[in-house]
């Protein structure tokens, strides 16, 4: 006996929140030589967005990825700090980094050059002792946003320097054949040891260290 008409019929409102979606699939990192920062680069990845809703167009976007510390090791983890959405149907979704995936990569020491260390020609004696003049220091420290990773300048915030009494040591006893001078007897000591290059003309001498210091042996020039 009746029939129903919606029209003027009451309203509400109510809200469609958005999906969130996590990150899944996996990604590789590039090693780096030692920045003071946490900075890290995605090699290769094939990473995927998980349970989005069918063909819907959404897709991952500006992928950043950092190391877990900035000092320098080996195996070190990768894990991603921010990333995006992008696609016509992105504003249907958020984005959780909840269990994405990690990778592990390798922060190497950075090499540092030294100067301030002379040392002077002699009459042949049947040792390789040479003199040794002057205080080795590093270069002038730069800030974290300038410079390169072999420019041999160590960064604001590290407390590094060089400490020891420095050794000269020819490379060969023989007037012929002598004509570099590699030093020994030196190590830094710091909160941020990390890797110390002395490049003294005529030869160039390679001094690795530990976080606070390491003392140099012969075996540690690379004349």
């Amino acid at each position: 006996n009746y029939d129903l008409s919606l029209t003027g019929a009451p309203t509400t409102t109510a809200t469609i929140s958005q999906k969130t979606l996590t990150i899944g699939g996996s990604f590789t990192a590039l090693d780096k030589v030692y920045s003071a920062t946490t900075a890290a680069s995605i090699n290769a990845n094939s990473l995927t967005l998980v349970t989005k809703i069918g063909s819907d167009d959404v897709s991952l976007t500006s992928v950043v990825v950092v190391f877990a510390t900035a000092d320098a090791a080996n195996g070190k983890t990768v894990s991603i700090s921010s990333a995006s959405l992008t696609g016509t149907k992105a504003a249907n979704y958020s984005l959780s980094l909840t269990g994405a995936p990690t990778a592990t990569a390798s922060i190497s020491q950075k090499a540092l050059t030294m100067s301030g260390l002379t040392s002077s020609n002699r009459e042949y004696d049947g040792s390789r002792t040479a003199s040794v003049s002057g205080t080795a220091v590093l270069q002038s420290a730069i800030s974290t946003a300038s410079g390169t990773s072999t420019d041999g300048k160590p960064y604001i915030g590290d407390t590094v320097s060089i400490t020891g009494a420095p050794v000269g040591q020819f490379n060969t006893k023989d007037v012929a054949t002598a004509s570099t001078v590699s030093y020994t007897g030196l190590s830094l000591t710091g909160v941020f040891g990390r890797q110390l290059l002395a490049d003294e003309s005529p030869g160039r001498h390679l001094f690795d260290y530990a976080t606070n210091h390491h003392d140099l042996g012969a075996d540690d020039c690379d004349p």
